[in-house]
């Protein structure tokens, strides 16, 4: 039987570190093991708080062996793309701190209206950058969202969908909020529709969302549903990406409080500029990116890129 060699492993911000899974039979063993590789910064935390996880965010199951992983479909492990050990707890300490300031903004709010009968749930919507920043300033990291190719008959049929809506709607830049949702619902079609009826990708249309240890309420203009990965879609304002991505983290928090999630995705964009970020226990990672335009319709080249980040953050690998 071939030997496995270390895997990379990495925590935060550390630098990733090679784990020797000789001796482990499962991944529950595999973390134990891990966590003694980087003591003592995972000391504190009980094991049963630990998971591990893919480097694109998909949590592995305990009783995975470790041969089984490495013949995963698209499994790569290097230093540039490591397994990554998560503490669900930090996830919940987000909570914890981010509750108050969601209590109170929703006091504030109540007193300058003049109602009196507080839900103890705020809007994602009334939040700004100003409130939540001390929540989420310095968990936030950039990241390349990886591009997966979509193929070309698609990407020609999503462009002369997208020309036709250009000519026969105002121009993008001075359409309403309203009509720009019929710029970007194309592309989430297009790219869902990839995935065929045997593995059928839902989009969800403003879905009402309840947080029940997240103290917040709102919906997204979109949600698209595979299996238990959610990529949640806020369409922002023409010159507001940050009150869009406020929106978003949030909301990202409620669905990861509904359905038990310890990563959610998110979009955020004004069909011109894209925001993606995963929402994962210990941190937010985001990615920028512009959809570039000639005489406003999208070049080929910036929509197929845009329209692989959205087809990559659906697929497994």
């Amino acid at each position: 039987m071939t030997e496995i060699e270390p895997l990379f492993v990495q925590y935060l911000d550390t630098e990733p570190i090679e784990v020797d899974p000789i001796g482990c039979k499962d991944i529950a063993d595999f973390i134990k093991k891990a966590q003694k590789e980087f003591s003592p910064e995972l000391d504190e935390f009980p094991l049963n708080k630990l998971t591990l996880h893919r480097y694109t965010g998909t949590k592995l199951k305990g009783d995975i062996k470790i041969r089984e992983l490495l013949k995963q479909s698209g499994f790569e492990n290097t230093d540039l793309a490591p397994l990554l050990i998560r503490c669900a707890d930090a996830l919940r300490k987000r909570w914890k701190e981010l509750n108050p300031i969601l209590i109170q903004a929703e006091i504030d709010a109540a007193e300058k209206s003049g109602k009196k009968n507080l839900k103890g749930s705020l809007a994602y919507s009334s939040l700004n950058w100003s409130l939540i920043s001390p929540v989420y300033d310095h968990i936030i990291h950039d990241y390349s969202q990886t591009v997966k190719e979509v193929p070309q008959e698609t990407m020609e049929l999503l462009h002369n969908y997208l020309v036709t809506l250009t000519r026969r709607l105002s121009s993008v830049t001075t359409a309403k909020e309203s009509q720009r949702l019929h710029f970007i619902a194309p592309i989430l079609v297009y790219v869902s529709n990839l995935f065929g009826p045997e593995d059928f990708i839902q989009i969800v249309i403003e879905e009402d969302l309840n947080g029940v240890n997240v103290k917040a309420n709102g919906h997204f203009e979109f949600m698209l549903k595979r299996n238990n990965k959610r990529i949640c879609i806020v369409q922002a304002k023409k010159d507001d990406i940050l009150q869009g991505m406020v929106q978003n983290l949030v909301g990202m928090e409620v669905v990861s409080d509904l359905n038990d999630l310890d990563t959610v995705y998110g979009i955020v964009t004004n069909y011109v500029e894209w925001l993606f970020l995963k929402s994962q226990n210990d941190k937010i990672e985001m990615d920028e990116d512009v959809l570039h335009r000639e005489r406003g319709i999208p070049t080929i080249e910036s929509l197929k890129r845009i329209a692989g980040k959205i087809y990559a953050l659906l697929s497994d690998d």
